[in-house]
């Protein structure tokens, strides 16, 4: 098991970030775990029916508290997918939990990338090759 403590900066998006580390380090499988803050994010839930994406942007003077995010990210043919879920809020009493489809970092996220293998096998089916 290899265990990558990451600190994703300012003005980064998430999943682009995470997708750098995984190549430039060759991890080949494995999870993530990470806390932190955003500015902006997306965050996609699954309804029963269709699946709905909102669109959340943290207040003036305020972050997006990420408390926690985790997920798992899989090589294959060279391409890294990465699937993360948070719980997200706004520190007013507003919360939101789903599919993080896309986050953009202020001031940090503090992450820690799991390599324990080849996944494809199990969450494969989520790379396009």
């Amino acid at each position: 098991m290899n265990v990558r403590p990451v600190k994703i900066p300012r003005g980064s998006y998430v999943h682009e970030y995470i997708r750098s580390i995984v190549k430039s380090s060759r991890l080949r499988g494995g999870f993530i775990f990470g806390i932190g803050a955003l500015a902006k994010a997306e965050i996609g839930v699954y309804t029963g029916k269709e699946y709905v994406v909102e669109r959340i942007e943290a207040p003036e003077n305020r972050v997006i508290e990420v408390a926690p995010m985790m997920g798992n990210y899989v090589v294959y043919n060279g391409r890294v997918s990465v699937h993360i879920h948070a719980t997200l809020s706004l520190g007013d009493g507003r919360v939101y939990s789903g599919h993080l489809v896309k986050g953009l970092v202020n001031p940090f996220i503090e992450a820690l990338v799991i390599e324990v293998g080849d996944l494809t096998s199990i969450f494969g089916h989520r790379v396009k090759s």
